[in-house]
């Protein structure tokens, strides 16, 4: 089958000739011009994986777990630093306890100390994240009409 325009198509001057066709004509053969010349396949599947990562991060779903996933690690960044800046002094009777067990122990007695709480905020700043960027994706998604409605829905 050839098409009048496109290279080895059949056209009487070579194929790069649009005289004497229809508006409509030339956008088609301009289309399959551009379809038969498509980038590398790397190139494709790139802008694909972009294509699905933005439809994901315009999901609610997708805000949310992006949301709890972030808040989840600088929760845990948070917690391991707030974890070490509070050191038992061996003036208190913790302090005490910890000063006369060996060093090795004293190791493992703060490690583990430091992961509970690095743990227990983590968890803390994943699940605030998540509820909010669930919360204002539902209510943004509901809100559409007017941005007074939105914004005082907001608020609450």
């Amino acid at each position: 089958m050839s098409f009048p325009g496109i290279p080895g198509g059949g056209s009487a001057s070579g194929g790069g000739d649009l005289a004497g066709m229809s508006e409509q004509e030339q956008q088609m053969v301009k289309a399959v011009r551009n379809i038969l010349a498509l980038p590398p396949v790397s190139v494709v599947t790139d802008l694909l994986f972009v294509m699905q990562m933005q439809m994901a991060m315009d999901s609610c779903a997708g805000k949310t777990v992006a949301a709890g996933v972030v808040g989840f690690a600088l929760g845990g960044a948070f917690g391991l630093f707030m974890s070490s800046m509070s050191y038992d002094t061996p003036l208190s009777a913790q302090g005490q306890q910890l000063t006369n067990l060996p060093l090795r122990q004293q190791l493992r007695s703060g490690f583990r100390d430091m992961g509970s709480r690095s743990y227990s905020s983590a968890k803390s700043f994943g699940v605030i994240g998540a509820m909010f960027a669930g919360s204002e994706c539902c209510i943004e998604t509901v809100g559409k009409p007017g941005p007074f409605r939105n914004e005082c829905s907001n608020l609450a």
